[in-house]
């Protein structure tokens, strides 16, 4: 926001509570005088009613976290959070590269939900990386299985490979695409994860509050594009496990010393 825009931000705040103490004040005298106060800063500074509502909604920025940049696993894990505090979220790039995301919606709102983005890239990268363990065994293994079977020492295969200073397991691990195969276990597991999550929480929606995201949204990110996803073909069993382990995930997590049961339903 630039200097007009926080003075503006400002007196919207001071407007909202004269309008407030006017409806709330027991005593009539001095709720005609706060409401008078309101009427004439709101003429003076030229601000309708929208202004004043527009006031209660903001953005937060976060950026991509180390080892996390998928596009897809970004957008889902984004749109999980958005969901539950009915907001909007937007992908930051920067070239062809993910480098964040941004949170728009109620302002008393942002901090929490910086929170459980944060949160869940943790969770992720802790869950994607125990299973990228156990997925390189697996596939180290069958290399050195085929190795055994295809290579047994002596063979001709092997002489062959050794004199141009190639590696059996190596070249094994190459011609069985283990490396495309991690790829594309790790992303199913993590796809599958987040979707146990994303079932986890009930999404929370306002039109009104919409709405203002949307005058926001166009105020401020008029000049967006729409990302496009391409269909990735995914592991079924890489997709149940993530989506057994995503069962797991405790969103009831402590903030700030306080339980939030809010990630289930973030408003009443």
């Amino acid at each position: 926001m630039n200097i007009n825009e926080d003075d503006n931000v400002e007196r919207a705040v001071k407007i909202k509570r004269l309008l407030e103490l006017a409806r709330h004040n027991g005593n009539a005298y001095e709720a005609a005088v706060a409401l008078a106060r309101a009427q004439k800063l709101m003429r003076k500074y030229g601000m309708a009613d929208e202004d004043l509502e527009l006031s209660s909604i903001d953005e937060l920025k976060k950026d991509t976290v180390c080892g996390l940049k998928d596009k897809e696993t970004i957008c889902l894990i984004a749109a999980i959070c958005a969901s539950a505090f009915g907001m909007q979220n937007l992908i930051n790039y920067c070239g062809k590269s993910c480098v964040g995301v941004t949170f728009i919606g109620v302002k008393d709102d942002l901090e929490l939900v910086g929170y459980v983005y944060d949160f869940l890239c943790r969770q992720i990268l802790n869950a994607k990386a125990d299973y990228q363990a156990q997925c390189k065994r697996r596939l180290r293994k069958k290399a050195q299985d085929w190795v055994e079977r295809h290579m047994p020492e002596g063979s001709e295969l092997e002489s062959a490979l050794k004199q141009h200073g190639m590696d059996p397991f190596d070249f094994a691990y190459k011609y069985l695409k283990c490396k495309q195969s991690l790829r594309l276990l790790t992303k199913s597991y993590v796809l599958g994860y987040l979707q146990a999550v994303e079932d986890k929480v009930r999404a929370f929606y306002d039109a009104r509050t919409n709405q203002l995201i949307e005058i926001y949204k166009n105020k401020h990110h008029g000049n967006l594009e729409k990302i496009k996803h391409k269909e990735i073909m995914l592991d079924s069993g890489a997709v149940n496990a993530g989506f057994n382990d995503g069962e797991r995930v405790n969103l009831l997590q402590p903030v700030n010393g306080q339980a939030q049961s809010s990630l289930i339903g973030h408003r009443q």
